[in-house]
């Protein structure tokens, strides 16, 4: 069975849209078919082949990995996931072995790699993803915005890696992980939560996340304006710039 998928096949700007073959999965995998896949910040140095491209990514390759989509067919050995489930996939695969994945902090696993960057991502219309990266959804009510699930996910575990109940929070960066990171701050507790962003429309969208001020880093004036939307100094930065 073959597959379309946006690849990647050769040094310099580009990608090209191929019928390959539908990945093989291995038993701790599942397929997912792809409904919807995210472009993130770093896919675009993939695209244009940037310096840091040729020091991470193998050719050939599809890249893309924000994406959800319903599961095909499990792996023999997967135990909570059937054919039909709606899941969001989390890029990041660790091995589950080192002391940073056995100490609760898989995030910064000592083999570490990401979906679609150090392997094949989703920006196909199969992918094979490791059980483990899988989260399942109740229901497709999610299903327009659940390849933003890594994104967001990110951005709340920044958010909320400090204690953030009536402690100010400067957001430094209004991108997308930026304004998930301020709502995630305001739903946590945070007052006020302070977004330092320099595009007007991503000023706009960082109100409407919940922002109580939001400044320009241009502004000449920032350390004063900043230290008086927090009454002093700044408890918590998130640095999302």
């Amino acid at each position: 069975m073959t597959m379309l998928a946006l690849s990647k096949t050769k040094t310099g700007p580009g990608a090209q849209l191929l019928r390959l073959e539908v990945p093989r999965i291995a038993a701790d995998e599942l397929l997912l078919k792809v409904e919807r896949a995210s472009i993130c910040g770093s896919d675009l140095p993939i695209y244009n082949w940037t310096s840091w491209a040729p020091k991470r990514i193998k050719l050939p390759t599809v890249f893309g990995h924000e994406f959800c989509g319903t599961v095909a067919e499990t792996g023999s050995a997967t135990r909570d996931f059937k054919k039909g489930d709606f899941i969001s996939v989390e890029s990041h695969v660790y091995c589950g072995l080192c002391p940073q994945c056995r100490g609760g902090q898989r995030h910064v696993c000592r083999e570490l790699k990401i979906i679609g960057i150090d392997g094949p991502g989703g920006f196909g219309e199969y992918a094979r993803v490791p059980a483990r990266c899988a989260w399942k959804h109740k229901d497709r009510a999610l299903a327009p915005v659940a390849s933003l699930m890594e994104p967001a996910g990110n951005a709340v575990y920044a958010a909320l890696c400090e204690e953030v109940v009536g402690r100010s929070v400067l957001v430094m960066g209004a991108g997308p992980q930026g304004l998930f990171a301020v709502a995630a701050a305001k739903a946590g507790g945070a007052n006020p939560v302070i977004a330092v962003e320099g595009t007007p429309l991503r000023q706009k969208l960082a109100r409407r996340m919940g922002a109580d001020f939001v400044l320009s880093p241009s502004d000449p004036a920032l350390r004063e304006k900043l230290r008086a939307a927090a009454d002093g100094d700044v408890d918590v930065v998130l640095e999302m710039s």
